[in-house]
Formats: structure tokens, C-alpha cells, sequence
């Protein structure tokens, strides 16, 4: 056992070493000295244990797992090391994406996902947690701490998966804010307090109705069923309590279903909200192409609701940010008018599927609570009408010639901190809808044969204009 448990540990510290070597020096190093100092800490506490007269193979056999578990789970980050680590500059949108919605002290690790899906996870003082387990397995086995290692470590660890063919594509970068919004939310509570508030109006009367109408015919209660099976996957259930007798079992496993997916909804549009008055247009137009992908606007699930029904809460808030929808001397807008009519061309209410109905017509009541809750948001810096029309055209002009877009040009006017980057993507965005032609006749590609190759010299621009705002930005700090 003695022999097992320190190979294990020896194959740990090897995998921590190459994360380290991995990953780039820009924030992720952070974690990587987390991680190597938590496996020094471990192998310190392990090399006490095996000397303990306290030893017996119980203990052992539990502490053989933990190190087994640690030890799979960051094999994932050396798994897409080759892919992290190349593409240096996809870092620094991420970070800021998170900087303008003022999230701070954070250590980041890309994880490309061959799921075409986007995705965050956070973790809050992992140092401070993983510091009280080394604590609590000195305890056990009655050996001294470890000395804490100095250094000032990120207050999140913030895991960011993306689909592995979009990791260099920027058009499709403000979805990552719908992710970082989450986290904003969580540290706010905005979603859990709209849930709170917004509970006492939801319709009893309805819910009794619509579970009166499953119940009566065999058909449409089979097919409920099934949706509660998957919602209750999808959504994490854990067992549920004993229920009173005289309560179905069924009808209370869909009214706790029918309020998580409530809460979960809430979370989903409150992210929404947050994304479109950072990004503007440039995050309804990645949401659009992103649902266009995906062949699903119409489509709920237990976690989220259909792209139509997001696409379509977002049109009143771009309103009242100042864009106009049509307008025939600005190709945008009529760009924006052309979508808008696609995502209004049929209904985005889940007709037919009573599963869905509670959690819909509870969210209907409160989007506009969710959206006075998202403005009162002192941090959100909106890019409105207003500064898209100050901060796009610069970059548009330069990108859309062909040049690089280096900070050095007209800089009063250029927003280092929220704006730089915002505005990339709405250029980005402006010269993919309305002039990519011309862009394709600038850089010689002849054909639309050749429009991948354009498309791949448009994201190489935007991605050197994100990294020039960042070196300047880190530079003037």
C-alpha cells in the first residue's frame, strides 16, 4: 500500500509539473502555483503518514482515493494543454470580457469542448478550501501543518469551456459574457432574489389546471413523465423528500421541477440581460448565429429557455438602449430589422407541451423585473446606440482595410478599459454583415471560395486589436 500510494502522488506532482509548464503567463500560472504548492503540501503530509505509528490500511485506502481523484480530475487541463496554450490571445478576451463586468482576481483555464456548447464554472477560494482538507488530513492521522506557502492566490478559479472550433473565432466571443454573467449573478444574487420576490405571483389556478389536464389523458401523462425524468437529470435533482400522503408523488416531483426550471430561467435571461447592454449588437447577433447553428430557436430544455423567446425578450431592451431596428441608410440596422423578422415569424410560446407552460407563463410576469434589477447594476458599463457610434466606426475602418488595428489612432477617443474590446466585437460583427465583400476584395481573396480564408484574416485582426487594447490597458495600469 505504502508503494502505491507514493506512486500516485509521484505521478500527481509529474502532472501538476507539465500543467505548469502549460499553461501561458498571464493569470492561469496562478493556478498552475496552486495546484504544484497543494501537491507539494499533499506529498509533505503524505511523507509524515507513512513514518505515523497511527498507520493502518483503511486510512490509507481513503487517502489513495483522494489523491486518485485529484489526480483525474486535472487530467482534462493537460488533455487540451497543446490547445490552451497556442493560441495565447485567446486568453485575453476572456479576461476582458470578465474585466468589464468587474470581475476580478481570478485565475482562467480554457477548456475547448468538442460540444458545440459554451459553459462556466467557478470556484470560489480554492486555495483557502484545499488548504482546510490538507488541515483536516493532518488532523486525522496526528501529524503537524504544513507551513502555508506565501503568495497571493486568485479568489476564483474560473474553468471556461467553448466549442474546440470556435476557440479562435472572435464573432462568437460575446457569448462568452452570457458566461461570465452567470458568475456576476451569483455574486449578487440577483436571479435568487427575483425568484423570491416573484414567487408569490406565480398562478396556482394555472398549475392545478394544467396538471388536471396531464393527468386526464394516459398519452400526454406518459410523455410529461419522460421530460420529468430528463428534467430532473438535467437540473441535478437530488432524492426527493418523503411528500405527505394525500400529495401525489408525481405532481410533486413536477411542482419542484417546474420551480427549479423557474430559478433556472430566471438565471439564464438575467445573464442574457447583463451580455446585451455590455456587448449591444454584438452579442444579439452571436446569440442568433449561434441558435442558427444549433437548428433550435424554437426548442426548451429543463435548464433553458428556447433561442426565440431569449432573441425576443432582447429586441425591447436593444430599443431602449438607443439602436434603431430599420433604418435604410444604415445597413446594420436593416441587418438587425432582417433578424428580428425571422425571430418574430412564429410564436415563442411552447405550445403544446404542458411541461413547459408553468415556467413560461412565470416568466413572462418577470422579465421586467429582470430587467429594472440588470440596470440597476452600477457596475454594467452598457455600450448603447451612443457608444457604438463614438467607438465602432475607428475600428471598422481600420479592420475592414485590411490593417492592423494597434492602439496608436485617434486614442482619446478609444476606451481602453470596457470599450476596446466591446467594440472590437461590434466591428467585427458590422464588417461580417455588411462588408465582408469588400474586406474579401481588400485581402485578394477573388471568390467565395476563398471566403473562409477572409474569414480567418478577419479574426486574426480582431483577435491582434483585443491583444493590442489589453498590452495598453495592462501597460497604463
Amino acid at each position: 500500500m505504502r508503494d502505491i500510494v507514493i506512486r500516485e502522488l509521484r505521478s500527481l506532482l509529474l502532472l501538476l509539473d507539465e500543467l505548469l509548464n502549460a499553461l501561458p503567463p498571464y493569470g492561469p500560472q496562478k493556478l498552475a502555483e496552486l495546484l504544484h504548492e497543494t501537491a507539494e503540501s499533499l506529498w509533505e503530509v503524505l511523507e509524515e503518514v507513512l513514518k505515523s505509528p497511527r498507520y493502518n490500511s483503511p486510512e490509507y485506502v481513503n487517502l489513495l482515493r483522494m489523491v486518485q481523484e485529484i489526480h483525474t480530475h486535472y487530467l482534462k487541463y493537460i488533455a487540451f494543454s497543446p490547445v490552451v496554450s497556442p493560441p495565447f490571445e485567446a486568453f485575453l478576451p476572456m479576461i476582458s470580457l470578465a474585466k468589464s463586468l468587474n470581475i476580478n482576481n481570478f485565475a482562467l483555464a480554457l477548456l475547448p469542448s468538442e460540444a458545440y456548447n459554451y459553459g462556466i464554472e467557478a470556484y470560489e477560494d480554492l486555495w483557502e478550501t484545499t488548504q482546510e482538507e490538507i488541515k483536516n488530513l493532518c488532523d486525522s492521522f496526528g501529524i503537524n501543518i504544513p507551513p502555508k506557502p506565501k503568495g497571493n492566490y486568485p479568489k476564483w478559479f474560473i474553468e471556461v469551456s467553448l466549442p474546440f472550433i470556435e476557440r479562435r473565432n472572435a464573432l462568437m466571443y460575446p457569448l462568452l459574457l452570457h458566461e461570465f454573467a452567470h458568475l456576476k449573478d451569483y455574486n449578487e444574487n440577483i436571479g435568487q432574489h427575483i425568484f423570491k420576490d416573484m414567487l408569490p405571483s406565480l398562478n396556482v389556478q394555472k398549475m392545478s389546471s394544467v396538471l388536471e389536464s396531464i393527468n386526464s389523458k394516459d398519452m400526454l401523462r406518459k410523455r410529461v413523465e419522460e421530460q420529468l425524468r430528463i428534467a430532473q437529470v438535467e437540473l441535478n435533482f437530488p432524492q426527493l423528500p418523503k411528500v405527505p400522503s394525500k400529495v401525489n408523488r408525481f405532481t410533486a416531483q413536477l411542482l419542484a421541477s417546474w420551480l427549479e426550471m423557474s430559478k433556472r430561467w430566471i438565471g439564464e435571461y438575467v445573464a442574457d440581460f447583463i451580455a446585451v447592454r455590455t456587448a449591444g449588437l454584438a452579442y444579439f447577433f452571436s446569440l442568433y448565429e449561434f441558435a442558427r447553428i444549433c437548428s433550435n430557436l424554437d426548442n426548451y430544455s429543463p435548464t433553458h429557455p428556447s433561442f426565440r423567446a431569449r432573441l425576443s425578450y432582447l429586441v425591447p431592451e436593444l430599443k431602449s438602449m438607443g439602436y434603431k431596428i430599420c433604418d435604410s441608410e444604415d445597413s446594420i440596422s436593416e441587418i438587425l430589422h432582417n433578424v428580428i423578422k425571422d425571430v418574430d415569424s412564429r410564436s415563442y410560446e411552447p405550445l403544446d407541451n404542458p411541461f413547459y407552460e408553468i415556467p413560461y407563463d412565470f416568466l413572462n410576469n418577470c422579465i421586467p423585473v429582470i430587467r429594472k434589477k440588470v440596470h440597476e447594476c452600477p457596475s454594467i458599463k452598457v455600450f448603447n446606440d451612443e457608444a457604438y457610434k463614438i467607438h465602432v466606426p475607428d475600428w471598422s475602418e481600420k479592420i475592414s482595410q485590411g490593417l492592423l488595428p494597434y492602439i496608436g489612432f485617434d486614442t482619446n477617443r478609444m476606451s481602453l478599459e470596457a470599450n476596446g474590446i466591446i467594440a472590437i466585437l461590434n466591428a467585427g460583427w458590422e464588417i461580417y454583415l455588411t462588408r465582408l465583400d469588400d474586406f474579401c476584395a481588400t485581402i485578394g481573396c477573388r471568390d467565395i471560395k476563398e471566403r473562409d480564408k477572409a474569414l480567418i484574416n478577419l479574426n486574426d485582426l480582431l483577435l491582434k486589436g483585443i491583444e493590442s487594447v489589453e498590452v495598453v490597458r495592462i501597460w497604463q495600469s
